[in-house]
């Protein structure tokens, strides 16, 4: 045999036997975890989901507040707008705040997940202040 195939079926052989001294650690590692321990990482992980889910629709709810606050600012200020229309404005932003502020609130006692995403989603369909209440 010539030295260089000797020194790659040298360093072939050196890889195999690091590789099967390794091998039976990284088993061992993996055969720790039981089903308990599945389990509670999916529970844990649900509980992030949840946590961040509430987080998006409080700022999905705090957005629309800024936004009704800010067109009653608006309004208030315009001298060709009667009183009344005024008065009618404000209870309506109110109003809606009010709806915002019972929807957060029904988010944030929410546990299950599902029902959770449903509320979510209603932010957006139900209260559409962006493209009802200010066109």
């Amino acid at each position: 045999m010539t030295k260089s195939k000797i020194k790659i079926l040298s360093s072939l052989v050196a890889a195999m036997l690091f590789l099967n001294s390794v091998s039976p650690a990284f088993a061992q590692a993996g055969a720790g975890s039981t089903a308990g321990d599945r389990a509670a990482k999916l529970e844990e992980a649900k509980a992030k989901r949840i946590e961040l889910i509430k987080a998006r629709a409080n700022e999905e709810i705090d957005r629309r507040i800024k936004a009704l606050d800010k067109l009653l600012e608006h309004v208030q200020k315009m001298k060709r707008v009667s009183d009344a229309q005024k008065n009618s404005t404000a209870s309506m932003v109110a109003g809606e705040k009010a709806k915002l502020e019972t929807m957060r609130a029904k988010i944030a006692a929410d546990t299950d997940l599902e029902t959770l995403k449903a509320d979510q989603r209603s932010i957006a369909e139900s209260y559409r202040i962006f493209a009802l209440i200010m066109p």
